[in-house]
């Protein structure tokens, strides 16, 4: 047998991997007991429509059609990898006619690729009767169901569909057709096909074990639907959260943020799920987990938004499927107390998936986990939740292979526990606008469809709304004195970067080896200034269809050398940052208790005098 792997592999299967068995796939069903076009059938099971097809009629045709591509694709796959090709070639080259080990081979194969067609059918049959909401529909007897296996492509295919068709045809004890409805249709043919499934599992389980290795450690996935082994998944709606959709030149305010998340979604989106390896981790610049803290309304949430659309945008042209998921404090502490271990790992393996590529959104952190975790009051599901998401994002059983991106969002930075927070590699503070260009931006931006009714009289001035530049590169957005610092410079030594890592610690003595991990990575990201060609996205032979190691070289071309000083001004940022952070949280933190005190001293004149 063909060497097979025994890790996990993830294994996507195109549109066009399966477009070269549709011309065999029409044959097959134009010509159902040599005389039945499948569509000629569905148009006549209709009472009251029997000139036309119907539009979900039409839909299941399509299914059917890509369910025997995929029995076609899977057929095709075994031949090779349970070493079945080899060994019919040999027999024949031989003159011996066909031994019992290659029968064998014909039925697993025949019954594998059955499987997987008969899945694919019920769960996408299922996904339309879900859509009804309809319970009333028609149940077909599946008693007498009958499977041929191993008797070749053409024969074993014929005979599922013929008894697809009879199973179609089926009529009540008073004579009355049992589908009435397009309802009737998918019900029937998911029972049909629900019954092969189960035979073809059974059909499988008769030949030797060691035929399924070459599937049991690799998920196939197309689209939604996903196997492994005898094993299915019909994943949820891939956005499975909704959003409007938000171009990065819609966010104001804060640009080396936004410049640095959708890079992120673009050096995601070069992940390869069959490989499960992503160009961008073997040189560095792309970010786990991202911390964005500012004040309600000045643009965590659009930023979010923004990151779902670049990344959906970008998984689709790069054939790759996506997900987005969200933990929020409501969901977690209705949903999850007494179990909460359990079910956030469960979320987090699923974010982890190296067959999808993930955004995960934590939102409101500091209402997730409210103090440290020595705060009197701290709860067991406190601890659960802190330990999970800190083992999370520490990397903890965590190998990062680059497709995922985890994006927590609080308004409170210094209400959760530090040791959680520290965990973050970026953490980015949101201001919102702040210049007048900002405002009128963003004051555009929001009457951008009142615009389009032509009663909107606001005059010219000399700035034109959205007419600045979005700049191109994050150096560019560094403060000038850093940049000054740093300008001219050449030569500098692994010491001299010691040195001021030193110097920085001496500053901050919280900048210890963590923060400074964080910031080294964030200085590769930042320092590996440049765009990804769009070309990679749209043009496959560019990029995503050529071998790994030309993909690598491609990558390497894009960056350029990270010296010292590069490293050093991307260091002095980071701090920049860190300090800015640590100021701005100790002037919330004066704020709020002024304003408790305020509220104490108004309330004791109350109390005291009646006053209001």
């Amino acid at each position: 047998m063909a060497e097979v792997p025994t890790t996990k592999q993830s294994h996507p299967i195109t549109d066009a991997d399966l477009e070269k068995w549709t011309s065999i796939a029409e044959k097959h069903l134009k010509s159902v007991k040599g005389k039945d076009d499948i569509e000629d059938v569905f148009r006549q099971l209709s009472p009251k429509e029997t000139y036309r097809t119907l539009p979900e009629e039409l839909a299941l045709v399509y299914i059917l059609r890509q369910a025997t591509c995929l029995y076609l694709y899977f057929f095709d796959l075994l031949m090779d990898r349970t070493g079945q090709r080899r060994a019919v070639e040999e027999a024949k080259n031989q003159g011996i006619p066909i031994t019992p080990a290659i029968q064998t081979k014909a039925k697993f194969i025949s019954a594998y690729s059955f499987f997987v067609m008969a899945s694919y059918i019920v769960a996408r049959c299922e996904k339309e009767l879900r859509k009804k909401n309809n319970p009333q529909v028609a149940q077909l007897d599946t008693n007498n169901c009958e499977l041929v296996v191993g008797k070749g492509v053409s024969i074993d295919l014929t005979w599922a569909l013929s008894y697809y068709t009879d199973a179609l045809r089926v009529t009540t004890t008073g004579g009355v057709s049992l589908i009435q409805n397009t309802g009737d249709l998918l019900a029937v043919t998911r029972d049909y096909w629900k019954a092969v499934s189960v035979k073809a599992v059974a059909a499988v389980n008769e030949t030797p074990a060691e035929l399924l290795a070459p599937v049991n450690h690799t998920t196939f996935h197309l689209g939604s639907f996903a196997v492994t082994g005898l094993k299915v998944d019909d994943r949820k709606e891939i956005q499975i959260m909704s959003w409007a959709p938000v171009q990065p030149n819609e966010v104001v305010g804060d640009p080396d943020v936004t410049i640095m998340m959708r890079r992120l979604c673009d050096r995601l989106a070069l992940y390869d799920p069959m490989l499960q390896k992503n160009p961008i981790s073997d040189f560095g610049g792309l970010i786990e987990s991202i911390l964005v803290d500012g004040p309600p309304g000045t643009g965590k949430t659009i930023r979010q938004r923004m990151m779902m659309t670049h990344l959906a945008m970008r998984a689709e042209q790069m054939a790759t499927p996506y997900n987005f998921k969200s933990i929020s404090a409501d969901q977690i502490k209705s949903e999850w107390y007494g179990k909460t271990a359990q079910l956030i790992a469960q979320l987090l393996e699923v974010v982890k998936d190296p067959a999808t590529l993930t955004l995960l959104f934590v939102d409101d952190i500091d209402l997730l986990l409210s103090g440290n975790r020595d705060t009197a009051g701290t709860s067991g599901a406190d601890m659960d939740i802190m330990k999970a998401l800190m083992d999370f994002f520490a990397g903890t059983g965590t190998n990062y292979i680059g497709n995922y991106i985890a994006v927590a969002a609080t308004n409170k930075p210094t209400a959760t526990d530090d040791a959680l927070r520290q965990r973050f590699v970026y953490r980015a503070i949101i201001q919102g606008p702040q210049s007048t260009e900002d405002y009128t931006d963003l004051v555009a931006h929001e009457l951008r469809n009142f615009k389009k009714t032509g009663l909107l009289e606001v005059s010219q001035g000399e700035y034109v709304p959205m007419s600045r530049p979005a700049p191109d590169k994050i150096a560019s957005l560094f403060s000038p004195e850093i940049q000054k610092m740093y300008k001219g410079k050449k030569g500098g030594t692994w010491e001299n970067i010691g040195k001021l890592c030193a110097e920085l610690r001496a500053r901050d003595p919280k900048f210890t080896g963590r923060p400074v991990k964080n910031a080294i990575q964030v200085a590769i990201a930042q320092a590996s200034d440049f765009e990804i060609p769009e070309e990679w996205f749209t043009n496959p032979s560019a990029f995503r269809t050529r071998s790994w190691d030309e993909r690598t070289e491609l990558v390497k071309k894009l960056y350029q050398p990270l010296t010292a000083e590069l490293i050093m001004t991307a260091l002095e940022q980071q701090f920049e940052v860190e300090r800015r952070y640590r100021d701005e949280s100790y002037k919330k933190n004066v704020e709020t208790m002024a304003d408790q005190m305020r509220v104490q001293l108004q309330a004791q004149k109350v109390a005291l005098n009646g006053e209001k």
